[in-house]
Parts: structure tokens; C-alpha cells; sequence
């Protein structure tokens, strides 16, 4: 079998699924069949789409009363030359011609019936191109379902690992490391806390801190990381009843220490006002 034979027994794959070639055309599709693991694969794939349509039965065969309308409409000329042909030899019989009528009745007869089995072989074409029609729409329909029916299981794979992930519970946060802030001068009270806490969201500082100064105008509290010469802003806060906090996530870099500072204002980059508290994260 030629290479342009191949490709042409591998587009009837949906014809076959559908049952729709001849015989002659299936016996070479089951040929070609054996030695193609491709159309193996996807008749396998379209047979299990074509069970989820409910049109999925054998084709139905033509009506009977559709077949009979069909072929009295196509062989009615016929019937009205045999009727001709008849009176025509009725009247030659009275005009004494019984052999010759005969004979005319014979050759229309066989004339009436030759034109009934070609009108018949005409209807039975034209019934076997509507089906054949017919498969290649079902055909369409069939490659287009499994299409979707492919994107709805991917669809369905996405969503049972989506609800997979949300059925696991939360990663506990665990407690890297807690410190207790010291006032930075001794006419200071406050007092607070930093604690390094990690969990499956990343690694968060969370500061508290309590009787801090009162600020003034445009004043606030700033919170540091510092590694030798780099400080990092861990962000701003303004107390309230002498009390704040604030939570930063960062990335671990293995700080020094962690200060909170009195600033201007809550836009610095770096610290230039007073430092109110401080403690070592180094063990």
C-alpha cells in the first residue's frame, strides 16, 4: 500500500467508528488497521466520545413508506407508458393485428420494467449519498466532541488538584526566633518584642512594642534590620496609647539586629532619627 493510500485509509478512522463505509471500504480500513498503533489509538478515543452521544446507535434504515413515496413519484412516468403501451395494443387486437399488439405488449412491458430498475438504482444512490452525507456531518460532530470532551478532563484534572491543594491543611508557623527590645536610653520605659516566625507564606518579623514617646506633627516610629553597615526598613508605624506593631515579610539574610527608631516623618530610607529600642538576633 502506497504512502498516499495510508493517509487515505487513516482519514476514514471516523467513518469506521460511525459504521459508515461500504464493506469493500471496511475490509481495507481492518487491513490497514492492524499495522497502524495511530488509528488504533484514536478509534479507541473516538469510540469512548461516540458513547457519551446519545445518537450512538446503528444507523437506522430507510422507512419503508419514505422508500415507497419516493419510488411512486420516480417510477410514475413508467406505469403511465406501460398504461399507453397497453390501449395501444387493445385497439390493434380489434383492428385484427393480435400478433403485432402482442409483441408491443412484450416490448413495453420489458421497456416499463428496465426503466422501474434504473429509476430504483437512481433513488438507491441518492439514499446511499445522503448517508454518506450524513456520516461526514456525524463525523464533524464526533471530532469536535472529543475535542471538548479532551479540554473538559483537562478542566476536571486542574480543578481535582485546585481542590487537592485547598484540602490540605495549613503549614503550621513555627517560631525561629523571639527577642525582647531594650529601651536604647535609660530615661526610656518602653518596652516590646521581635519575633522571627515562619510558615508555608515566608519568613515574618512581627514587632509589639508598648510605652513608647509620644510623637509629634508628623513623627512616627520606623523599624530596622541591620546587617553591619546595611539597614533595611522594615516598615512605619504610628502608636496609639503609647502602643504599636508591625509585621514584615523578608527574606532571611542572617541579621544582626532589629531597632526601632523615632523619624521625622514616615518617608526615610534610612534612619535619622533617635534610636528608641533594639535587640541582638545573633544567638
Amino acid at each position: 500500500m502506497t504512502n498516499h493510500q495510508e493517509e487515505a485509509c487513516c482519514e476514514g478512522v471516523e467513518l469506521y467508528a460511525l459504521d459508515a463505509l461500504t464493506p469493500e471500504e471496511t475490509a481495507e480500513f481492518e487491513a490497514h488497521l492492524a499495522g497502524c498503533a495511530a488509528c488504533r489509538g484514536k478509534l479507541a478515543e473516538l469510540r469512548e466520545t461516540i458513547g457519551l452521544l446519545p445518537l450512538a446507535s446503528a444507523p437506522a434504515a430507510v422507512p419503508d413508506g419514505m422508500r415507497s413515496r419516493v419510488l411512486g413519484r420516480v417510477l410514475g412516468s413508467a406505469e403511465a407508458q406501460r398504461a399507453v403501451a397497453g390501449a395501444g395494443g387493445e385497439e390493434a387486437q380489434r383492428a385484427g393485428a393480435g400478433a403485432g399488439s402482442a409483441e408491443a405488449q412484450r416490448a413495453g412491458a420489458g421497456a416499463g420494467s428496465a426503466a422501474g430498475a434504473e429509476a430504483e438504482g437512481r433513488v438507491w444512490k441518492r439514499g446511499a449519498a445522503y448517508w454518506r452525507w450524513m456520516s461526514l456531518g456525524l463525523s464533524a460532530a464526533v471530532v469536535g466532541l472529543a475535542l471538548y470532551a479532551s479540554d473538559l478532563r483537562g478542566d476536571l484534572r486542574e480543578m481535582e488538584r485546585q481542590v487537592a491543594e485547598a484540602g490540605k491543611p495549613p503549614e503550621a508557623a513555627k517560631m525561629e526566633k523571639m527577642v525582647q527590645l531594650q529601651p536604647a536610653a535609660e530615661q526610656l520605659v518602653s518596652k516590646g518584642l521581635a519575633s522571627i516566625v515562619i510558615d508555608d507564606k515566608g519568613t515574618h518579623l512581627i514587632v509589639t512594642a508598648e510605652n513608647l514617646p509620644a510623637v509629634q506633627k508628623e513623627q512616627a516610629f520606623q523599624v530596622w534590620l541591620i546587617k553591619g553597615e546595611q539597614k533595611v526598613n522594615a516598615g512605619t508605624f504610628y502608636p496609639h496609647d503609647g502602643k504599636g506593631s508591625i509585621s514584615y515579610t523578608f527574606q532571611p539574610q542572617d541579621y544582626d539586629m532589629v531597632a526601632i527608631t523615632l523619624e521625622p516623618d514616615a518617608h526615610g530610607e534610612q534612619p535619622r532619627g533617635a534610636m528608641v529600642m533594639m535587640a541582638g538576633l545573633k544567638s
